[in-house]
Protein backbone atom coordinates (compact mmCIF):
# COMPACT_ATOMS: atom_id res chain seq x y z
CA UNK A 1 0.00 0.00 0.00
CA UNK A 2 1.26 3.48 -0.76
CA UNK A 3 1.60 6.49 1.45
CA UNK A 4 0.20 9.81 0.34
CA UNK A 5 2.07 13.00 1.16
CA UNK A 6 -0.06 16.13 1.41
CA UNK A 7 1.98 19.35 1.31
CA UNK A 8 0.91 23.00 1.55
CA UNK A 9 1.98 26.38 2.90
CA UNK A 10 0.44 28.38 5.72
CA UNK A 11 1.22 32.07 6.11
CA UNK A 12 0.94 33.04 9.77
CA UNK A 13 0.55 36.68 10.69
CA UNK A 14 3.02 36.58 13.56
CA UNK A 15 6.76 36.75 14.17
CA UNK A 16 8.86 33.61 13.94
CA UNK A 17 10.04 34.08 17.53
CA UNK A 18 6.40 33.84 18.66
CA UNK A 19 5.76 30.48 16.97
CA UNK A 20 5.71 27.45 19.25
CA UNK A 21 6.47 24.74 16.70
CA UNK A 22 5.30 21.89 18.94
CA UNK A 23 1.96 23.60 19.68
CA UNK A 24 1.49 24.36 15.97
CA UNK A 25 2.13 20.71 15.07
CA UNK A 26 -0.17 19.57 17.88
CA UNK A 27 -3.04 21.81 16.75
CA UNK A 28 -2.60 20.76 13.12
CA UNK A 29 -2.65 17.09 14.12
CA UNK A 30 -5.89 17.63 16.04
CA UNK A 31 -7.44 19.71 13.26
CA UNK A 32 -6.62 17.24 10.48
CA UNK A 33 -6.94 14.08 12.58
CA UNK A 34 -3.37 13.09 11.71
CA UNK A 35 -0.62 11.64 13.84
CA UNK A 36 1.69 14.23 15.42
CA UNK A 37 4.66 12.15 14.30
CA UNK A 38 3.50 12.31 10.66
CA UNK A 39 3.48 16.13 10.55
CA UNK A 40 6.61 17.82 9.28
CA UNK A 41 6.96 21.60 9.55
CA UNK A 42 9.48 23.92 7.98
CA UNK A 43 9.32 27.53 9.17
CA UNK A 44 10.61 30.61 7.35
CA UNK A 45 10.93 34.18 8.60
CA UNK A 46 9.07 37.26 7.43
CA UNK A 47 5.38 36.70 7.68
CA UNK A 48 5.97 33.23 9.01
CA UNK A 49 5.52 30.68 6.25
CA UNK A 50 5.06 27.17 7.53
CA UNK A 51 5.44 24.41 5.00
CA UNK A 52 3.33 21.53 6.26
CA UNK A 53 3.87 17.99 5.02
CA UNK A 54 1.93 15.01 6.31
CA UNK A 55 2.63 11.46 5.19
CA UNK A 56 -0.27 9.15 5.83
CA UNK A 57 -1.87 6.01 4.47
CA UNK A 58 -5.19 7.81 5.04
CA UNK A 59 -6.13 8.73 1.46
CA UNK A 60 -8.89 11.07 2.71
CA UNK A 61 -6.42 13.38 4.46
CA UNK A 62 -6.03 15.76 1.50
CA UNK A 63 -9.80 16.17 1.30
CA UNK A 64 -9.97 17.00 5.03
CA UNK A 65 -7.18 19.57 4.63
CA UNK A 66 -8.95 21.24 1.69
CA UNK A 67 -12.29 21.24 3.56
CA UNK A 68 -10.99 23.53 6.34
CA UNK A 69 -11.14 27.17 5.30
CA UNK A 70 -8.82 29.97 6.45
CA UNK A 71 -11.33 31.23 9.06
CA UNK A 72 -11.58 27.82 10.76
CA UNK A 73 -7.83 27.36 10.52
CA UNK A 74 -7.19 30.81 12.05
CA UNK A 75 -9.62 30.07 14.86
CA UNK A 76 -7.99 26.73 15.63
CA UNK A 77 -4.44 28.12 15.58
CA UNK A 78 -5.29 31.42 17.38
CA UNK A 79 -3.54 33.48 14.67
CA UNK A 80 -4.60 34.88 11.30
CA UNK A 81 -3.65 32.33 8.66
CA UNK A 82 -3.90 31.99 4.93
CA UNK A 83 -3.17 28.71 3.24
CA UNK A 84 -2.08 27.65 -0.21
CA UNK A 85 -3.46 24.84 -2.28
CA UNK A 86 -2.67 21.31 -1.22
CA UNK A 87 -0.49 19.11 -3.38
CA UNK A 88 -0.57 15.37 -2.97
CA UNK A 89 2.07 12.87 -4.02
CA UNK A 90 1.95 9.12 -3.68
CA UNK A 91 5.17 7.90 -2.05
CA UNK A 92 6.48 4.56 -0.90
CA UNK A 93 4.43 2.46 -3.30
CA UNK A 94 4.93 -1.30 -3.10
CA UNK A 95 4.15 -3.29 -6.24
CA UNK A 96 3.97 -7.07 -6.14
CA UNK A 97 4.17 -9.26 -9.20
CA UNK A 98 2.02 -12.35 -9.12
Amino acid sequence: MGVLESRWHLTLEQELIDVDEYQLRLRLSELYNASLEDIELTLQEGSVIATVAIESSDLALGARVRAIDNAALSSSLDVNVSSSSVSEVLVNVTVSKV
